[in-house]
């Protein structure tokens, strides 16, 4: 956890632009010279910290990070209860419902909005907004625009997930039914093949594409600058990696497969 807070606080500083500077640790185990902790000369610095950890800084939140440093504070955001929308939205969708109402996206967002003001959680909140912005679904898609829940329980997965290592991350986007839907992996068959490229059966190959070009390694090895490796266009991956990523497909509503290691040395 020491390690989790300042890695973000480090990141978010490094990202604004902020000077580190020695202040008082609240916990007194690590208070005696033996970690550094950064915290804001001002208001106006506290404020642009909130401004890229949160959804927007109050006067409130400036005064907290003001008194605690930033690291503290990431340290009780990443102890505060997760602010869940799918109890919240499954009770609207169910009184309107009974009600002869209609039901639609406008609950699911509407809960959205609320959590993105009013939530305690509030770096987990932006880090779930970040990763919805990675592991896209849509509203636009015919195939999950009518499942206002299980959207909304997409939604927390994410919110839940926001400071897990990444390879969770990933398995329970995977595992996701409406994932499942959006990308086309929901009951796709794995291949029947009887000998190399002598199969009765075609998997879709949308998901396990979307998991290396998306979600993970992208379509190019890249320096750590961002730039192409070398100046070189190199691929990150073949289609045999992602025949390899197809072995095993979901076939049910509670998908039991597992993505195979990547076995090619280009997808290393």
């Amino acid at each position: 956890m020491k390690n989790t807070r300042k890695f973000l606080a480090g990141a978010l500083l490094a990202a604004s632009g902020t000077p580190v500077v020695h202040a008082t640790v609240h916990d007194h185990v690590f208070g005696s010279s033996f970690e550094v902790v950064a915290q804001p000369a001002n208001a106006a610095e506290a404020a642009r910290f909130l401004t890229q950890a949160t959804f927007g800084p109050t006067p409130a939140d400036i005064a907290l990070v003001t008194r605690l440093g930033y690291a503290e504070w990431i340290e009780q955001q990443l102890s505060t209860a997760t602010t869940l929308a799918q109890p919240k939205v499954e009770a609207v969708v169910t009184a309107r419902t009974t009600g002869g109402q209609g039901v639609g996206q406008g609950q699911r967002l509407n809960r959205w909005f609320w959590q993105a003001t009013y939530a305690p959680d509030q770096l987990r909140q932006r880090m779930a907004f970040a990763l919805s912005q990675i592991f896209v679904i849509s509203d636009q898609s015919s195939a999950i625009n009518g499942d206002v829940v299980p959207m909304t329980y997409y939604q927390d997965l994410l919110a839940k997930d926001a400071f897990v290592i990444y390879r969770t991350l990933l398995e329970d986007v995977t595992f996701n039914p409406t994932m499942g839907k959006f990308l086309s992996s929901f009951h796709n068959q794995k291949a029947n093949c009887s000998a190399p490229n002598v199969c009765t059966t075609n998997p879709d190959e949308n998901y396990a594409r979307e998991v290396m070009q998306l979600f993970s390694v992208g379509l190019v090895q890249l320096d750590l600058d961002g730039t192409p490796l070398g100046g070189v266009l190199t691929p990150t991956y073949d289609q045999s990696v992602i025949t390899h990523t197809l072995r095993y497909s979901p076939v049910s509503p509670m998908p039991t497969h597992r993505l195979v290691r990547r076995t090619s040395t280009a997808a290393a």
